[in-house]
């Protein structure tokens, strides 16, 4: 795996995107949120772009993508609305694709490393 990818890629302009958690075998986290800048981005082209932005394989499985390593997986899947005026994420809902509630303890890191946004999640809302 690619040793140098960002833990985090963020989009530039505040909305509501997709997102995706992972999780390599070092334990460490990874979050990407429409990574190539486009809004309407599925779940399955963020984990086809992140997993060629780490240079691991992918297979397709029912139209879905997955890692073909056990070095990385797939931790969780919603939306996030995302205010960069007011540094606020507001994770919700989960995904219809990759059915995998977001990992709680993984937000919970990504607020503590990044203590200036105001991070909460509510699995239950979809909209």
């Amino acid at each position: 795996m690619n040793p140098n990818i960002p833990a985090v890629v963020c989009p530039k302009e505040s909305g509501t995107y997709k997102v995706v958690q992972f999780l390599d075998n070092a334990n460490n986290h990874y979050l990407r949120i429409a990574p190539s800048g486009n809004p309407n981005a599925s779940h399955k082209e963020i984990v086809s772009e992140f997993l060629n932005e780490a240079g691991i394989e992918k297979c397709i499985k029912d139209q879905i993508v997955y890692p073909t390593t056990k070095d990385i997986e797939i931790e969780g899947a919603a939306r996030v609305q995302i205010s960069l005026e007011h540094k606020t994420a507001e994770f919700f809902g989960f995904s219809m694709d990759y059915p995998i509630e977001l990992n709680k303890a993984s937000l919970e890191a990504l607020g503590q490393a990044y203590p200036e946004w105001n991070i909460s999640y509510d699995p239950r809302r979809y909209e």
